[in-house]
């Protein structure tokens, strides 16, 4: 399917692993313009060593998606590069493995990275999405509905962003903003990997994979990969979902908190 996002410009944070190397280069395939920043550049640029795409078509900026000055820099940054803005993607940070006993410190971080990035990231494109009637993705987790004695603070962070979720997108929306989350559930990601390593499994990763996943109780009984979650967010940052707002769409397999 032609999403038709030529020459349309995205913001994605996060953008030197897992969802969002895979979302940003998702994009450039569809012939779109993305800005991807994330904390450490050299890691950022090696990432997208191998992309075949014209240089104009890629921003790498370095950022710490927490601090809205340097948020708003990357922002500014891309508009002068490309001319505008037509959708942001906020996926920066990860989560934790930690109770309801985790220490104060655990708690503020997991705000900061889940909510507080995403809050500074709409903040600044947010003049520029109203010009362009551009869209927001908010990727989130199961999480957010699903508690979990393991993922308190993530749980908690994830939830909150639900809710700025659903305010935002009322508040947007007469201005022809779209505003969309994606669970997440269980993904192959770098987390997933160094799981493993701690794991002390003796099974190949592959099938610790698969052990994991049904562990986890997931329905395809596998995890997903990062390429279909970037597959999601590039449909739905697309007018082919231009109907599409204030809702959320799992991406986990069958795994759902809900049911």
């Amino acid at each position: 399917m032609d999403l038709d996002l030529h020459e349309r410009v995205f913001i994605v944070s996060g953008a030197s692993s897992g969802i969002g190397l895979a979302t940003a280069q998702r994009l450039l395939r569809e012939d779109a313009r993305v800005c991807g920043f994330s904390r450490d550049l050299d890691r950022l640029t090696a990432a997208y060593a191998g992309t075949a795409t014209p240089r104009d078509r890629l921003l790498l900026l370095a950022g710490d998606a927490r601090r809205p000055e340097d948020v708003e820099e990357i922002v500014d940054s891309a508009v002068r590069t490309f001319g505008g803005v037509h959708g942001v993607v906020a996926n920066a940070g990860t989560g934790v493995t930690a109770g309801v006993g985790a220490g104060p410190e655990v708690w503020v971080e997991q705000f900061a990275i889940k909510v507080g990035a995403a809050v500074a990231l709409v903040r600044a494109a947010r003049p520029h999405l109203v010009a362009s009637r551009g869209a927001i993705v908010l990727v989130n987790g199961v999480s957010a509905h699903h508690p979990s004695r393991e993922l308190a603070p993530v749980g908690a962070a994830r939830a909150a962003l639900a809710n700025y979720a659903a305010t935002l997108s009322a508040e947007v929306a007469p201005d022809d903003v779209r505003v969309v989350v994606v669970n997440v559930g269980v993904i192959e990601t770098a987390r997933q990997r160094e799981k493993y390593a701690r794991s002390g499994a003796t099974t190949a990763y592959a099938d610790w994979c698969r052990d994991e996943a049904r562990r986890r109780a997931i329905p395809l009984q596998r995890m997903g990969r990062p390429e279909e979650v970037g597959d999601t967010i590039a449909f739905l940052l697309s007018d082919r979902s231009s109907y599409t707002t204030g809702t959320s769409i799992d991406v986990s397999g069958g795994l759902d908190g809900r049911t």
